[in-house]
């Protein structure tokens, strides 16, 4: 094995220039730097790494800790996309994540004062946010650079959250919308803070509407979905009424689903259910689950660039600092009461947000957003959202190229019962897209081209009669009506928009 000692040998230096050329040093000449990169190839020398990071007090590594069972950790969805997100900023940084586990608060701490004090990471990022955080207070007094996701109940930290009272209380208005007066409320352990947010914004949502709080349907449990299930049989066991769910994560959602099915109670006509995270795999249950949609990959990703940023420069590791991600509610057939007890059709406020004209008002509004973006500065409208991310210019283009489709393929072959391939020409229709955005095609051309073609698909929606609005058709193995599909293509539009938000938001 090649020492440093051979590739000083080799280079005609000493041993110590070739130690100051592996830490970077700008005192060393690039010819003589390029004589010693040379000789580390040609003796095969590789640096030792661990030694290196005590010379330079960095190891390029960032600690991500989980306070929670490693079954219960990866079968949830939603760290997996924050740990996704992460992952691709630490790459550009050449940084390397180290994931800590732990079962309880007391094991994370102590964890964490292990991994600062043997200098195995130069700072984390910390999953779960306590009441009293002896977490937070330790690394505080500790002074090691880290940033939360969530919200700190004490002390300022650096953060990146959601307004989960906000979506909360939405997510509760929504079913007070739709005619459910008694909603369950389903929360993870009530001494975190993300729990405490959910359900305040639950409870303010009923003071609002002038509906007690009613404590025999607040169920706090560990987040899986036999739990959710778990929770709901215990409340109707003990005779507690209720006609709703309001699920503080995906997984008790699922387990609501669950339990309906295995009581024999309707989704949605005697169960509402709505769940928080909008995981992939809410949009393919039967039926299809409304949930709140966190940024989980964005909440990632945002972490660990505020905490690189922070160790590049400490003057921006200042406390207080939170940065507040958009939430969406996906609404979906879970929650929206179709059928009255005779079997006619319920139009309430709720169901109008999926109607005809509620639609092609919202695929309107798109057009209007897009125009706004002319005011947006250069290098913002070619910058990405986020690493891996499209450009504000990719997601214009892309919407265009998505409109085209529609109006020239899709909507000829909407007849009832007809099968509609599932769509194999997607991966080829944003290619293209991000090809014309990356081509000489101004700013200008592409939202002016944008404006018109939604103009163009609007206009051919109106023409297509109500009835036929309901009517299924199949894609793929999903079967659809074109409310339900237009739908989808309007909640992209709104998940887009949050996405240039996000972006507007650091100018």
């Amino acid at each position: 094995m090649a020492t440093i000692k051979d590739v000083a040998k080799l280079a005609g230096v000493s041993p110590s220039t070739v130690s100051r050329v592996i830490a970077g040093s700008d005192r060393i000449s690039d010819r003589t730097k390029e004589r010693v990169r040379q000789a580390m190839k040609e003796v095969n020398y590789v640096p030792n790494a661990i030694a290196r990071s005590l010379v330079q007090s960095r190891t390029r590594t960032v600690g991500f800790t989980l306070s929670r069972r490693a079954d219960q950790a990866f079968s949830n969805p939603f760290f997996s996309e924050v740990l996704r997100g992460m992952s691709k900023v630490a790459q550009r940084w050449e940084h390397d994540i180290l994931l800590s586990i732990s079962l309880n608060e007391q094991d994370e701490k102590e964890k964490c004062l292990q991994l600062i004090r043997e200098r195995r990471v130069d700072g984390l990022i910390i999953s779960t946010s306590r009441i009293r955080d002896e977490v937070i207070e330790v690394l505080l007094r500790e002074k090691t650079p880290f940033v939360v996701i969530g919200r700190s109940a004490g002390a300022p930290v650096l953060s990146v959250n959601n307004d989960n009272v906000e979506a909360s209380r939405r997510a509760t208005n929504h079913l007070l919308e739709q005619g459910y007066r008694k909603i369950a409320f389903i929360s993870g352990p009530r001494n975190l803070v993300v729990s405490l947010d959910r359900c305040h914004g639950y409870e303010k949502a009923l003071a609002e509407a002038g509906l007690p709080v009613e404590s025999e349907r607040i169920v706090e449990t560990d987040f899986s979905e036999d739990a959710g299930f778990a929770a709901l049989y215990r409340m109707r066991e003990a005779g507690v009424e209720f006609d709703a769910v309001l699920a503080s994560d995906d997984l008790f959602a699922l387990g609501a689903l669950r339990f309906a099915n295995h009581t024999g109670l309707r989704v949605p006509e005697e169960l509402g259910i709505v769940g928080f995270n909008d995981t992939p795999m809410m949009s393919h249950t039967h039926p299809p689950l409304t949930s709140v949609r966190i940024l989980s990959y964005e909440l990632g990703a945002e972490a660990m660039e505020l905490l690189l940023q922070g160790l590049k420069n400490p003057e921006k590791l200042r406390p207080g600092k939170e940065i507040l991600l958009p939430a969406e509610l996906r609404v979906r057939r879970s929650s929206l009461r179709r059928q009255g007890r005779d079997g006619s059709k319920k139009v309430g406020k709720g169901e109008k947000e999926m109607s005809k004209e509620k639609l092609l008002r919202r695929f309107r509004k798109m057009g209007e957003y897009v125009r706004s973006l002319e005011d947006m500065p250069e290098m913002f409208w070619w910058k990405p959202i986020a690493e891996g991310k499209w450009s504000p210019a990719e997601i214009v283009a892309h919407l265009v190229f998505w409109d085209r489709y529609l109006l020239d393929e899709r909507l000829e072959q909407l007849q009832p019962g007809e099968t509609v391939p599932a769509s194999g020409e997607v991966e080829n229709l944003n290619e293209r897209a991000s090809k014309w955005a990356r081509s000489e095609a101004s700013r200008e051309e592409i939202i002016s081209v944008f404006c018109e073609e939604r103009a163009a698909l609007v206009s051919r929606l109106e023409t297509i009669p109500e009835p036929r609005w309901e009517v299924p058709f199949t894609i793929g193995a999903r079967s659809l009506t074109l409310t339900e599909y237009i739908g989808g293509l309007a909640d992209h539009d709104d998940h887009h928009r949050a996405q240039i938000e996000v972006l507007r938001s650091r100018m």
